[in-house]
């Protein structure tokens, strides 16, 4: 065990440990729900309400004996407990305070020196800070890292509180760090560019409802169109779109091909449906269908006064099977001019049609199980 706290916050060894905690718990999304982590480092998790009434005491005897109106880790015999004020009413608060709590076990704050329960008792105020400092950098950097503010789509305070799950003052926190220290911060943005992939490039489309997540989409692979912005739902400006009975924001699920890794479509051609696709055919050998779906720009017999011919854009060597148009440059794909996918209107009537047949079914026909 090493005695000697450090005389300076370790601010890389809190960054890398959070960073490192995300990567191993494999999240990729925000806001996540901190207690069953805590299950996964078999630490046991209680509220201050529960510890009152098994006590017979107040929650405010609670705050007065741990020294803490938020929480606290208590170590004993090689058992994490994490005790927590449940009755703070602003929630971004409460999972900072179990994140805090959660740096302080991954840092080892209670192995690594003589201290079993970060409490003022047994520490100086140099050493108490210094390991407080600590963990307030792990609690920062796991729920709102400023390299990951710096690549939100978005830079509203307000909806960076609510997307990210904290509070508003955290939120400010994090963008003035940003502001105040930008180099130290960006230099970790790849980190996040890989882990939250999904959840950094998600989009949808105002205008045909497709959600789908492709990095630097300017335009719907679905309809083409321009009203293409950020799929993050708990966005304020989604609230407009919401169903006014489920609350839930509309998304049509237009179908979609099997594709291999390299974006060529399997199984079979989605124009002729032949099985016999060969992982080498560039082409379907019945019907000449290329195996890729590609941004073909705007062919001159599709070109008008108001769409003037377009060469085929660099970025779409490959699309969804599914898209009519290329995301990047607004072209059409090659699937579409070849007439292998219908318009988005005709498939949306489609869906529409099997939509209403399934409800019919459903209310006239009984299942017997």
């Amino acid at each position: 065990m090493n005695n000697v706290i450090p005389k300076k916050p370790r601010f890389d060894l809190a960054c890398r440990s959070a960073y490192q905690t995300l990567h191993y718990l494999k999240i990729h999304s925000f806001p996540f729900n901190l207690l069953p982590i805590l299950g996964k480092f078999n630490i046991m998790v209680a509220t201050y309400g529960e510890v009152a009434r098994r006590s017979g005491k107040s929650i405010q005897d609670i705050i007065i004996s741990t020294g803490t109106e938020d929480g606290l880790t208590i170590y004993a015999h090689g058992t994490y407990i994490v005790l927590y004020n449940e009755t703070i009413s602003i929630s971004g608060r409460i999972r900072w305070t179990l994140a805090h709590e959660l740096g302080h076990i991954v840092l080892k704050h209670f192995t690594d020196f003589d201290a079993t329960q970060l409490t003022r008792c047994g520490l100086t105020d140099s050493e108490y800070k210094v390991l407080d400092r600590e963990a307030n950098t792990f609690a920062s950097e796991f729920l709102c890292s400023p390299a990951l503010i710096n690549i939100l789509p978005i830079s509203n305070t307000s909806a960076i509180s609510t997307i990210l799950g904290i509070s508003y003052e955290a939120a400010m926190y994090a963008k003035k760090k940003l502001q105040d220290y930008p180099l130290l911060h960006t230099r970790h943005s790849s980190f996040f560019r890989k882990q939250f992939y999904n959840f950094l490039n998600v989009k949808y489309c105002m205008n045909c409802h497709h959600r789908f997540i492709l990095k630097d989409a300017k335009f719907c692979p679905i309809c083409g169109s321009e009203k293409v912005q950020w799929g993050n739902f708990k966005q304020p400006t989604f609230i407009f779109f919401r169903n006014k009975e489920t609350k839930e924001v509309p998304v049509m699920h237009y179908k979609n091909y099997p594709t291999t890794e390299t974006g060529r479509i399997k199984d079979q051609c989605i124009r002729c449906e032949n099985e016999d696709l060969k992982e080498d055919f560039k082409f379907c050998p019945i019907c000449g269908l290329s195996t890729t779906n590609k941004c073909v720009g705007v062919p001159n017999d599709w070109s008008d006064e108001d769409i003037p011919p377009q060469a085929p854009c660099e970025l779409g060597q490959t699309l969804p099977p599914n898209a009519r148009y290329c995301p990047y440059c607004g072209g059409y794909s090659d699937y579409y001019i070849h007439q292998a996918l219908p318009s988005w209107e005709d498939e949306v009537k489609q869906i529409q049609e099997e939509d209403t047949e399934y409800n019919s079914l459903s209310a006239d026909e009984q299942i017997p199980f």
